[in-house]
């Protein structure tokens, strides 16, 4: 398996900062991303998020897109602030 999600040293205990490199599939959102926000969720109830989409970025395969559309259902609520560095057109059409 290669990585696709890694966490930035940015990170903190409120913030989880990560960078989404090639296609990003089910086993990396929910080892390097999901468990994440679950830990900073447990711990304070919230959590704030950057999202760096690296260049090299080509998407999601399908099990990660309904891993990704599963936990935004989820955990989107819980999230205090969130950024996106570098997105691809269709997410800024998505958030607008």
């Amino acid at each position: 398996m290669t990585q696709t999600v890694f966490i930035l040293p940015e990170s903190n205990e409120t913030t989880l900062c990560i960078r989404y490199t090639g296609m990003v599939d089910a086993e990396n959102y929910h080892r390097y991303h999901y468990q994440e926000l679950l830990d900073r969720h447990a711990k304070l109830g919230w959590f704030n998020m950057v999202v760096y989409y690296d260049d090299d970025f080509e998407g999601w395969t399908p099990d990660g897109a309904e891993a990704n559309f599963k936990s935004m259902c989820e955990m989107g609520s819980k999230a205090r602030k969130l950024a996106y560095v570098n997105p691809r057109e269709r997410k800024i059409l998505l958030m607008k």
